[in-house]
């Protein structure tokens, strides 16, 4: 016979998530420093208009950031972008497969977006022939991304591959430990490839968001490079106005600041 403390435990909340998720949002999350926002704004004698105007810009700026499906809203651009260049594909079978790191989360954690383009890359292998997988060469980019973290992203990244495809041979697995950003990448993963980079096809795989960058600085370095994005994960909101959905759509316009950034720099194709 079950005891009355198990039975209690059994059954669900009483409470709709969609209340609960809105009573976070504007008692200690993003909803409730809007709130305040216009409650200073409106509430506050003696303002002048222009005052008031002043007042209103954070409260917009934090709605445009914040709110549900914003973070899918100014991705659009950037996904749109990546799926036209996604359906060139990788035709044939590339001789040499790059991994971009996405970061990480802790001196021996992957960020979630690095795990997921590692994920992708051994799950896109399985288009190829047993031989084809047991020549491909693995190329997988990434430095110490953490301050004060002297273990590569690579090294991590290498475990992780590893672990999901034993049957590649170590020796076809080439990590590149000094890159710190996009640029790096593309700087140093040529360098590592020498003329093969340009003479035979390369899959890049990154993730959506970041592919039109990537590919641009690959290409712009003389890679024939094809893509191969991993599922975007990045974009996904959740409640109404809130931190989590802030920091994603700082991550969508990072992107678009550094696109801006490596064209004025001449560093895209």
């Amino acid at each position: 016979m079950a005891s009355p403390f198990l039975e209690s435990l059994s059954g669900t909340s009483s409470w709709p998530l969609q209340w609960v998720r809105l009573l976070k949002d504007f008692s200690f999350d993003l909803g409730c420093v809007a709130v305040l926002g216009l409650i200073v704004q409106w509430f506050v004698p003696g303002l002048l208009r222009w005052q008031r105007f002043v007042l209103l810009v954070p409260v917009i700026i934090i709605v445009l950031a914040g709110a549900y499906g914003m973070p899918e809203f100014w991705a659009k651009p950037i996904i749109w972008k990546a799926e036209q260049l996604s359906q060139e594909g990788c035709r044939g079978a590339p001789s040499t497969l790059v991994v971009l790191g996405g970061g990480m989360a802790g001196a021996e954690d992957l960020a979630v977006s690095t795990v997921s383009r590692v994920r992708h890359a051994a799950r896109w292998m399985s288009v190829l022939t047993p031989e084809q997988r047991s020549v491909i060469q693995v190329v997988l980019s990434g430095g110490p991304s953490l301050p004060g973290v002297s273990r590569a992203e690579s090294e991590l990244m290498k475990e992780a591959f590893r672990a999901w495809r034993p049957e590649v041979p170590e020796s076809n697995i080439v990590i590149e430990t000094a890159s710190l950003n996009t640029h790096d990448n593309g700087i140093k993963v040529v360098a590592l490839l020498g003329e093969k980079s340009s003479r035979q096809a390369v899959a890049l795989v990154t993730s959506w968001l970041h592919m039109p960058r990537a590919l641009g600085v690959f290409r712009g370095l003389g890679v024939n490079a094809c893509p191969v994005p991993s599922p975007a994960i990045e974009h996904s909101s959740e409640g109404f106005l809130n931190f989590r959905n802030g920091e994603r759509t700082v991550r969508v316009l990072n992107e678009y600041a550094g696109f801006i950034g490596y064209r004025f720099m001449g560093w895209l194709k």
